[in-house]
């Protein structure tokens, strides 16, 4: 039996428990914390509370993946093979803002 995309989506809206929560979310955030929410404030906390440990852990991993020739800095590795995002042919430099950007300096957490 074949479905169009409407009736797959409304399926997924319906059977999906992330369309709901997240306007519950929105409803419950718009009439309890809307008239104190100081986005400036909200902003803030997030730089210090997620990007500034980010960035430190981040650069520890990254400075011990670079100081062993590990990960996609070892450019004779077979383990790595190239991805869709890194190469093996990339600078030392480029590698760094790559693993910074993705993320993937954390894949086993």
């Amino acid at each position: 039996m074949s479905e169009d995309a409407i009736t797959l989506t409304i399926r997924n809206v319906l059977t999906g428990g992330t369309a709901l929560f997240v306007f519950i979310s929105g409803f419950m955030f718009h009439h309890v914390f809307f008239d104190s929410f100081k986005y400036q404030k909200f902003v803030m906390a997030k730089v210090k509370n997620v990007l500034v440990p980010y960035l430190i852990l981040a650069s520890l991993a990254i400075a011990v993946l670079y100081t062993r020739d590990g990960g996609f800095f070892d450019s004779i590795s077979t383990e790595y093979p190239a991805g869709i995002l890194f190469n093996l042919s990339d600078s030392s430099l480029v590698t760094i803002i790559k693993y910074y950007a993705s993320g993937s300096i954390f894949q086993a957490y």
